[in-house]
């Protein structure tokens, strides 16, 4: 088991955003590693504008403010927020002003970990602009990249084109490439990468939390949310999402479904967010009798509002970014036992015998969502295909992948090591 070593995780999402993959990561590794999480530039309540000059030394000099969290002895998240002039003002290109950036970054993140006695075993990168940095790092360090998402496919052009760039370069250097899918797998190999180089770890789910009961003030607070208490109006069934709301999502069918089954009670629990200029604008999300959105809830109540479900949802759109994921959803649902209902991605279409998928015509997602509610119908049947549902959950438990990845940088760090000696020797 990998132990003892200090690893940096380059985060692509906030530490203080919803509960993923790399959150998971960052914990399980950390039980027996020193774990820093580079929280990626945001700058929240903290904008500072301030034009770049240069030191003698050749500093880029920029307002920024610095925060470090200790999450417990042997994890700590970093914050960095340092901005420089706004692009759209025409006082730097864009290219210019995230090289400047990174520099401050790179030159502040260096300096704390310095500070704290931290020489970074392993780096672990998480979206393709992080190629600077690793080319930067990788002598010192093993380069790991956690390939999670397709992330150019989040952009539009020109951006998609230049992180594709990227995305290439970043596989081809990476010691370690680990994906989520399979289908991100066959990508990472399509840009060149030996088979050998890739290892697939999908994502999971923290099974501990999930088959337990909840704490009695966790279930008063989602009681109130769920009965039709107060303001709520919401009545059985109830079919239940958890995730964020966003381009990729499938509103379309959504709304069908909704409308010609008042009936029913969709409750969407996650931000609603506007990720790509065009697509959507979050303000616009349809709004219906029976659409409920809750927002983002805390992560320990997640598993009981899913314990209300009747019905689960991963209704998303086929495209190229949504082929490719791995959902942690299907993971959370399955360790309740629930009947999942799905538009026919890859990931989720291999475990079909589990979910019912949405067919392609206009109301493929309302008649899945009515086979789903009347799997209870049949308690007999439905048992063990419940059951089944529990077990998949329990074995791709994230326990279970942060055993798989650290074996897997283990192994990495040996075969470095033994690289590193054979050249000593064979130069002497």
């Amino acid at each position: 088991m990998l132990k003892d070593r200090n690893i940096l995780i380059l985060g692509s999402s906030s530490w203080d955003a919803s509960m993923q993959r790399m959150q998971h990561f960052a914990h399980g590794l950390a039980e027996q590693n020193r774990v820093v999480f580079l929280d990626p530039f945001n700058p929240g309540p903290y904008v500072f504008w301030k034009v770049l000059v240069r030191r003698p030394l050749g500093r880029p000099i920029g307002y920024s403010v610095d925060e470090v969290r200790q999450v417990h002895e042997r994890l700590s998240v970093y914050y960095h927020r340092t901005r420089v002039l706004p692009t759209r003002e025409g006082l730097l290109p864009e290219h210019v002003r995230r090289s400047v950036e990174e520099r401050c970054l790179m030159q502040r993140v260096g300096c704390h970990l310095r500070g704290i006695r931290f020489s970074p075993d392993v780096v672990c990168c998480t979206h393709p602009q992080h190629l600077a940095a690793a080319r930067r790092m990788r002598g010192a360090s093993l380069i790991y990249y956690d390939v999670h998402d397709n992330m150019p496919a989040f952009f539009r052009e020109p951006e998609r084109g230049r992180l594709q760039k990227l995305d290439r370069a970043l596989v081809r250097l990476a010691d370690l490439v680990i994906t989520s899918s399979h289908p991100l797998t066959q990508r990472c190999l399509a840009f060149g990468r030996p088979a050998e180089g890739v290892h697939c770890q999908p994502n999971g789910v923290r099974f501990d939390l999930f088959s337990r009961p909840a704490a009695p003030e966790v279930r008063e607070r989602v009681a109130s949310l769920l009965p039709g208490r107060g303001a709520n109006t919401l009545v059985r069934p109830y079919i239940g999402y958890v995730g964020t709301i966003a381009w990729w999502f499938d509103f379309e069918r959504l709304l069908r479904a909704a409308d010609a089954h008042p009936e029913w009670s969709f409750v969407l629990v996650g931000p609603v967010v506007e990720m790509r200029q065009g697509d959507w604008n979050a303000r616009d999300a349809p709004r219906r009798p029976n659409i409920h959105y809750l927002g983002e809830r805390p992560y320990e109540e997640v598993p009981e509002l899913i314990r209300h479900f009747d019905a689960c949802l991963i209704p998303f759109r086929l495209n190229e970014l949504t082929e490719s994921v791995n959902p942690v959803k299907m993971y959370e649902y399955f360790a309740l036992g629930k009947p999942v209902v799905s538009t026919p991605l890859p990931e989720v279409a291999a475990h079909g015998d589990l979910c019912y998928l949405a067919s392609d015509g206009p109301d493929g997602l309302e008649r899945a969502i009515g086979a789903a509610l009347a799997e209870g119908e049949d308690a007999a049947r439905a048992a063990p295909v419940r059951d089944a549902r529990v077990e998949l959950a329990r074995h791709n438990s994230w326990q279970a992948r942060i055993e798989g990845v650290a074996q897997l940088i283990e192994a990495a760090l040996a075969a470095r090591a033994g690289a590193d000696r054979r050249e000593r020797e064979h130069a002497v």
